[in-house]
């Protein structure tokens, strides 16, 4: 009997994780998928590779462009123009050119 439940409960979890992998796969080769203007503190410190918390703080800091964050409905979203830029401005130049 417990030999019957462990194997149905590695079935489920096997199914939910394919299930996973398969949404995540489709959701980075979909490329069709428009963009929105706007981000959310999730996906900015997900483009920028930093914390959810560092978003937060380099906000409260005034280290992202002025203009950048909006507040719509009650929620903080920051524009995506902004973000972008942001990396291109912030791109170093190369080194061994003046």
């Amino acid at each position: 009997m417990q030999k019957k439940l462990k194997s149905q409960l590695l079935q489920k979890i096997s199914k939910y994780v394919n299930a996973f992998k398969l949404k995540k796969a489709k959701h980075l080769s979909d490329s069709s998928v428009i963009q929105s203007p706007l981000m959310t503190s999730e996906e900015v410190a997900e483009y920028l590779r930093i914390s959810k918390a560092t978003v937060y703080s380099k906000r409260c800091r005034g280290e992202f462009p002025e203009g950048c964050a909006v507040k719509i409905f009650g929620k903080r979203m920051f524009l995506r123009e902004k973000i972008e830029q942001l990396v291109e401005d912030s791109i170093e130049p190369s080194f061994g050119h003046s």
